[in-house]
């Protein structure tokens, strides 16, 4: 019985040192932000206005409800919780900069003293990692860099700890107190440096065995149960201990000309489909001037490779100029369309171009940097840590464009490695058109896109440019059942069918139905398994007026991810992941996500009237025509008059034409506002999806 004791002992001590080893490796993951910001003690200090903080290339607006941020004297706290799987100190550091910034310039020209600042990651028992008492500035002028404070890494008042090179083994003290029960006494110590000995008798910080090189110690992987002598232990992909993740961060926009002749550029980047800078509405915008300059720090874009993928990328870059929204189509300007190619061997670069093909000259500088991770789970390759539908080893194989992914008369897109990321969430969405005049909207797809993003889920939408989508035959009236059995069979690749949607836009479909979107609630990962319901949607081009289609975009997407049309309970329950079923909850909902309702008269996407009349438009012209006809009928007649009683009556006509023509346009550039409100999902409907679809890990 003795004999027998031993293993079992030295079973029991392996498990307690697996138990006991710190089970995080590399940057601290940020949960949450804490800020505490000082106005200034002086006479007219205060501001109403727009206030934004930026840190780690990430925007966060300060704003308490229902009370008066940055009065005189006073010291305003706000947290802000971070659902972005990937986001860390290493991205803090590795951005370096941390800013505020007073976005708006006061109608009465006044600015606002900034006092002091504070700021705390995760949690405020620990100390900050930035102070400052004495900014004692004013933020306020007619340019955006008059109006913003920033504060760069290694000046005064910066303390944020380095991340040690590779994680800390444990080392376990043993002391059997009866060897013939083979009982335990078990503590452990940190073993930093992974040599054996203790930190607490360790007077040196060497450098541990890592026979394989992937960036863990042997004890380490031993402790852990990965393999010392193979960089790769679970064979996915990824390795267990030094993988990439590059960011692209455009740091200045410097204007030289603007494009505007009067007043000046509302101007923002569109990177991969994506609008910068980041606003709840899809409005932002940096306002420039001529000869000025602004420094956004905001990361546009980002890719995680395996060692031995090439880490030189591109990115798709669009310079824009915001203008109003008539009906449902905006009309921003395009300046200016550009692909950026950025990264290399080394860990950062920098780079500035110049774009000026017009009336208009505006150098924007990028940087890119690097931060390491492990792979997630480095002992099952099927495992999907941020849990969207992918495993780590699919995931591996898109960020290396694996032949197996593609026919194989089709080429890797040079530039486009690292789309995938184990840590974070994907959206892929191939995007085909039935005819070319009737390809998805560009200000569509940008906005739905910039939606997905502000909510931490990458969009790929492929209409060409990752060698999928394309513009087939055009076709007058397409039916869902025709995009099924003809179109995706034809167009869509086989190799794609485990990550990719299937999106076709079409002029029209049967019965004038606005889309369709199937339901894809079932396993999209697993070879061989079948699906009841393949995540497609269609689209038609004329299903609202202007051809845009952005709401029915969102919508169809919607049902592709599981989310049904809202039930319409009038008092909702509060989100979470036991959210009762409504007792109403109908049985063609049996393959939505679980979710609590949507109010009856809340806004969303998924509502079944999302035509004009229900996002504001159309009530907005109408009611803008019968205004204009009024004021201008009045007008015209008060004018007509002095030319006699047929003079009053002609001029009330022409007045109430023209009244009614403008006001109609101004009422349905108003209501326009409300139709970029519905371009998004409800509250409940996106805890639905980070609960059921995208939940964090």
């Amino acid at each position: 019985m003795k004999k027998q004791g031993l293993p079992v002992f030295h079973l029991l001590m392996l498990l307690f040192v697996a138990l006991l080893i710190p089970t995080s490796a590399q940057a601290e993951h940020i949960n949450k932000i804490i800020i505490e910001i000082t106005t200034g003690d002086v006479r007219f200090a205060g501001t109403d206005d727009k206030m934004v903080f930026q840190i780690g290339g990430k925007t966060f607006t300060l704003d308490n409800p229902d009370r008066d941020d940055f009065e005189r004297g006073n010291t305003d706290r706000f947290e802000f919780r971070n659902d972005d799987p990937i986001f860390s100190t290493d991205m803090v550091r590795g951005v370096g900069t941390i800013s505020v910034t007073k976005m708006e310039d006061s109608t009465f020209g006044g600015g606002w003293r900034f006092g002091g600042i504070k700021v705390w990651i995760n949690s405020d028992t620990t100390p900050p990692i930035y102070q400052n008492s004495d900014v004692n500035r004013w933020l306020d002028g007619d340019n955006l860099s008059d109006r913003q404070w920033i504060t760069t890494l290694g000046e005064d008042g910066w303390s944020l700890p380095e991340e040690p090179p590779f994680p800390p083994c444990g080392v376990p003290i043993i002391t059997l107190t009866n060897p013939d029960l083979a009982s335990l006494d078990v503590e452990s110590t940190l073993d930093s440096d992974c040599d054996g000995i203790p930190d607490d008798s360790d007077t040196s910080f060497d450098t541990p065995p890592d026979s394989d090189g992937d960036g863990l110690p042997d004890l380490y992987e031993t402790q852990t149960g990965s393999s010392p002598t193979n960089p790769d232990s679970d064979g996915d992909g990824w390795h267990d201990g030094k993988n990439r993740r590059t960011f692209l961060l455009l740091t200045r926009i410097q204007g030289r000309d603007e494009d505007e002749d009067i007043g000046h550029d509302e101007l923002y980047l569109v990177a991969e489909d994506v609008r910068f800078p980041e606003q709840d509405d899809l409005r932002g915008y940096w306002e420039m001037n001529d000869n000025t300059e602004v420094s956004p720090f905001v990361i546009i874009d980002s890719r995680a490779t395996a060692p031995g993928t090439p880490a030189v990328f591109k990115t798709r870059l669009r310079l824009r100029e915001s203008d109003f929204e008539f009906f449902e189509s905006p009309t921003d300007d395009t300046l200016q369309d550009a692909v950026l190619d950025w990264g290399g061997a080394g860990d950062t670069g920098e780079v500035t171009i110049t774009l000026n093909q017009g009336d208009f000259e505006y150098l924007l500088t990028f940087r890119w940097f690097t931060v390491y991770f492990r792979d997630p789970n480095a002992l099952s390759g099927m495992s999907d840590f941020e849990q969207d539908g992918l495993t780590e080893a699919l995931e591996a194989r898109i960020s290396r464009q694996d032949p197996s992914l593609r026919p194989a008369d089709k080429d890797r897109i040079e530039g486009y490695d690292g789309l995938a990321d184990p840590e974070g969430r994907q959206l892929f969405i191939e995007v085909d058109a039935a005819g070319a005049d009737h390809h998805i909207p560009y200000d569509a797809k940008q906005m739905v896109a910039s939606r997905f993003h502000y909510r931490h889920i990458a969009p790929r939408i492929d209409d060409g440019y990752l060698g999928g989508g394309e513009d087939l035959d055009y076709e007058n009236i397409v039916s869902f059942n025709d995009m099924k059995t003809n179109y995706r069979p034809a167009h869509f690749w086989n190799e794609r069918r485990f990550f990719f949607r299937y999106a076709l836009f079409v002029d029209q479909m049967e019965d004038e139905f606005l889309g369709i979107g199937a339901n894809g609630r079932s396993d999209r990962t697993i070879p061989g398994v079948p699906r009841s319901r393949e995540p497609d949607l269609i689209i038609s081009r004329t299903s609202m007026l202007g051809h845009f289609s952005a709401i029915v975009f969102i919508h169809e997407l919607g049902h592709t991810l599981g989310l049904c049309h809202p039930i319409g309970t009038s008092e909702p329950p509060i989100p979470s992941p036991t959210c009762p079923t409504p007792s109403n909850w109908v049985a063609d909902s049996e393959h939505c996500v679980h979710y609590c309702g949507v109010g009856e008269d809340d806004i969303t996407a998924m509502g079944d009237d999302i035509d004009l009349l229900n996002t504001g438009i159309i009530p907005g012209a109408a009611t803008g025509i019968g205004a204009g006809i009024l004021i201008g009928a009045g007008i015209g007649a008060a004018i007509g008059a002095l030319f006699g009683a047929g003079g009053a009556f002609g001029g009330a006509i022409v007045g109430g034409i023209v009244g009614g023509i403008l006001g109609g346009a101004l009422g349905s550039i108003l209501g326009s506002d409300a139709y970029a409100r519905v371009v998004d999902y409800h509250p409940n409907e996106w805890a639905a999806l980070f609960f059921s679809v995208f939940p964090s890990p």
